[in-house]
């Protein structure tokens, strides 16, 4: 005896089936937020890193500013006290005084004043409510270290934020050291590496 599904059958399947859809949509846009975010401060990490190894490697003061969604990395070869004054002082950017756009789609540049996201509250121990950088703006020295324009050690972050509330942050310390963290807005900071 054969025996057909009923109405109501075939109505919770298709019913099941697209609560299904719709989570895993979700779920995957999520995902690839967060991956966006960590490509973000893969790259912000990659040109931090590279402005300090040519800092060291040459022996000059590095200034690495962040504007907004873009970096900027420019040395002092001349040692003339003006940093990005000559092409070749270029570390990180498209030109002299323009800086590399990040431009990952649904990451945006925040702060920690802006309220968007908690300042650090942790790293091991090492790091206590870290803000943004003043001005967005550090000198990586001959040495390595991190120092503000008027010479003084200085740490901090640089945050990102996705539009569904992932949260990225980007530690310097003084000593050069480079940690991402990842965290969603009313989670913890989790380091990445």
């Amino acid at each position: 005896m054969k025996r057909a599904f009923s109405l109501i059958e075939l109505a919770i399947v298709l019913l099941l089936i697209a609560i299904l859809l719709v989570v895993g949509y979700r779920l995957s846009t999520s995902v690839l937020r967060q991956s966006n975010l960590t490509s973000e401060l893969v790259a912000l990490k990659g040109a931090i890193q590279q402005a300090r190894g040519n800092a060291i490697a040459n022996s000059v003061p590095v200034r690495v500013s962040f504007v907004n969604d873009t970096i900027l990395a420019e040395a002092d070869f001349d040692r003339d006290g003006s940093f990005g004054d000559r092409i070749e002082e270029l570390v990180v950017g498209e030109d002299v005084g323009v800086g590399v756009v990040f431009n990952y789609r649904g990451v945006n540049h925040t702060t920690v004043a802006s309220g968007d996201v908690g300042a650090i509250s942790h790293w091991s121990g090492h790091a206590d409510d870290i803000d943004d950088f003043p001005n967005g703006t550090f000198i990586v020295s001959p040495t390595g270290l991190i120092r503000s324009a008027a010479g003084n050690p200085i740490q901090g972050a640089y945050y990102l934020i996705t539009d569904d509330q992932f949260a990225g942050a980007l530690y310097v310390s003084t000593l050069g050291d480079v940690k991402m963290g990842i965290k969603e807005a009313t989670g913890v900071w989790e380091w990445t590496d």
